[in-house]
C-alpha cells in the first residue's frame, strides 16, 4: 500500500490511480507499467492542483512548484486519474487546514465515488495542516486499521 500526508499523500495518489498511464521509456527499461497497490492511505493531499490555485491565487506566489502550464496540472492532479478498478483509499483531512484545503480531500473522494471505488473519508475536527501529536496518532491509528481491514498488513 501507499501512504503519505501533503506532498506524499499527492504522490501516492498519482503513483496508486495512475496505473494506465504508461512507463515513460518503458521498452528501453523493461519495466512495466503495473505498482500492483492495494491500497492507499492519505491525510491532507492536494488532488485537484488547477482548483487549488484558481482557488487561491495567492499559493503561486507562496508556491513556485505549483506554477505550470494548464496541461500540467490536469497531468499531475490525482483528481483526473479516478477510475474504476483503481484501489481502496482512505482520505484523511483536517477541517482548519489552510495550506491545503477541506476541499481538495472532499473532491478527491467524491471523484473516486463516482468512479465506483471503494473509498473513505475522515474529516479530522479543528485539525491544521500540522497536526498535534494526539491528532497524528488518530491518523495512524486510522491508516493502521483500513490497511489491517483490507487485509495489508
Amino acid at each position: 500500500g501507499l501512504w503519505g500526508g501533503s506532498a506524499t499523500g499527492h504522490l501516492s495518489l498519482l503513483i496508486g490511480l495512475s496505473s494506465e498511464i504508461p512507463i515513460q521509456d518503458n521498452e528501453k527499461s523493461g519495466n512495466k507499467n503495473d505498482a500492483s497497490i492495494a491500497a492507499i492511505v492519505v491525510f491532507a493531499a492536494p488532488s485537484d492542483l488547477l482548483k487549488m490555485v484558481t482557488d487561491n491565487p495567492k499559493e503561486l506566489e507562496k508556491r513556485l512548484v505549483l506554477r505550470m502550464e494548464k496541461k500540467q496540472y490536469q497531468e499531475f492532479s490525482p483528481i483526473n486519474y479516478a477510475s474504476e478498478g483503481d484501489p481502496p483509499t482512505l482520505i484523511m483531512h483536517g477541517n482548519t487546514d489552510k495550506d491545503v484545503p477541506l476541499a481538495q480531500g472532499e473532491l478527491m473522494y467524491s471523484a473516486l465515488e463516482q468512479a465506483g471505488v471503494e473509498s473513505h473519508f475522515i474529516e479530522f475536527d479543528k485539525t491544521s495542516h500540522s497536526p498535534t501529536l494526539e491528532q497524528a496518532s488518530k491518523g495512524v491509528d486510522e491508516a493502521l486499521a483500513w490497511f489491517n481491514n483490507k487485509g495489508y498488513t
